[in-house]
């Protein structure tokens, strides 16, 4: 049996850098890199400590990733079935037209994963298929019946399709994956797992694929874990020596789509130690923090210190005209509750002219050729010289009029796409 460790790391503690630690010592003991389980919760979470331990151990974040087991769960149980991906439901575009060609109807906008970034998509709760499926995905996760979470989303959301069209949809979405032999990312875990499911509950049955023998896992993020995800972590380590459970119930944040940090309390750890220290968070942050967390029926202090560095924390009622005092020249960093109303600030800081960039991925300011011709136009307010590229990425970027004004002499683009393209004809 596996020896079980918990790690607690609050926000700004240091949690990657301990795991990192950890890594080293395992390596030590003399464990290959390759046989070492990182699950990580997201994508981008997995990149990153794949690349962070391959710049420790040497090596390369794709071999650990590859060849290795630095992945997320959903990428774990798609190895050890040895699935083919052509079968499988993505949440991308090819994926979302299938589901509506099955079912006949629109789906909505995509706003992100439910579970992880290899999960099934959430919707906009614009239509009754979006939400059916989003509920369908909530209850699976849960191991619960279907009914229980469209009950849970009925007290709590008037747009809630009633119980009978949920039913339907569904029902519809799982004939359709039978007949053509298709199957999606809560399939593909539960058979891992253990799982089947219908409408009126999962029914277990015998888990398929081969569990692959690693002496040691590192399971992040596990607050965020569900019912069904915590089941794969659980057969994963029935071959294995010793498991570090890490994460923060503090910080879970995927329960409305069946997630329940208290699992992770729930393994049964030998060993246990919570990340002394915060060095992002200043004491009146950390204070505010903990005094919301307070209100919670399950909060226990954790007894983790704030940042040496000073902090304030100032409160205003958000308003269009809070975005006016934002001051681009500083760093700032905007939470909004969800992703609808991140959309409508995001607008409104577009109109102002206000730079911005996403935390991750692509968007705002965040545009490589935007970029090269404002990075120009600063280069020549200060006298500099710049090549004839850089000066196209400006034509690209400047209109010729803006506000009634006359920003480029008529023919300015025309003339140097000619002359441009031609130049760089002559070089090549």
């Amino acid at each position: 049996m596996a020896t079980i460790a918990r790690l607690i790391g609050g926000a700004g503690t240091g949690k990657t850098t301990e795991l990192m630690r950890l890594l080293d010592a395992v390596v030590t003991e003399g464990v290959d890199p390759l046989q070492v389980g990182f699950v990580s919760f997201t994508r981008a979470a997995r990149r990153e400590a794949a690349s962070r331990a391959a710049a420790r151990l040497g090596g390369s974040a794709d071999q650990l990733e590859g060849d290795g087991w630095f992945r997320t769960l959903h990428s774990v149980a798609y190895r050890c079935l040895g699935e083919r991906s052509d079968n499988l439901i993505a949440d991308d575009k090819a994926g979302r037209a299938w589901t509506e060609e099955a079912l006949q109807q629109s789906v909505g906008t995509p706003i992100g994963p439910l579970i992880a970034e290899d999960s099934d998509p959430d919707f906009e709760s614009s239509t009754d298929a979006g939400v059916s499926l989003s509920l369908w995905q909530a209850a699976r996760n849960r191991l619960e019946p279907l009914r229980a979470a469209w009950e849970r989303s009925e007290r709590c959301s008037d747009r809630t399709p009633p119980y009978d069209v949920v039913a339907g949809i569904v029902n519809a979405y799982e004939q359709a994956k039978r007949l053509g032999d298709r199957y999606d990312f809560a399939d593909l875990i539960g058979r891992f797992a253990g799982y089947k499911f219908h409408t009126d509950g999962p029914e277990k049955i015998a888990p398929e694929g081969e569990t692959p023998n690693l002496p040691v896992w590192f399971f992040d993020e596990q607050q965020d874990t569900s019912r069904l995800l915590d089941a794969v972590c659980h057969r994963l380590i029935e071959r294995s020596s010793w498991v570090y459970v890490v994460g923060d119930p503090f910080q879970a944040i995927y329960e409305f789509s069946g997630a329940d940090h208290r699992l992770f309390r729930a393994w049964p750890a030998v060993k246990e130690r919570i990340m002394p220290k915060s060095y992002r968070c200043p004491p009146e942050v950390h204070a505010l923090g903990e005094s919301i967390l307070r209100e919670a029926s399950d909060y226990w202090d954790r007894g983790i210190a704030p940042a040496d560095h000073d902090g304030s924390v100032d409160f205003e009622r958000y308003g269009p005209a809070l975005l006016e005092t934002i001051d681009p020249r500083e760093s700032w960093l905007l939470l909004a509750r969800t992703n609808y109303h991140a959309g409508r600030i995001a607008a409104r800081i577009r109109e102002l002219g206000l730079p911005w960039r996403p935390t991750r991925g692509h968007g705002g300011w965040d545009r490589p050729k935007a970029n090269k011709g404002l990075s120009a136009l600063l280069e020549l307010a200060e006298g500099k010289l710049i090549c004839g590229d850089d000066w196209s990425a400006v034509l690209d970027l400047l209109p010729s009029r803006s506000g009634g004004e006359t920003l480029l002499v008529r023919g300015t683009k025309s003339d140097w796409d000619d002359n441009g393209k031609s130049r760089r004809m002559e070089l090549r």
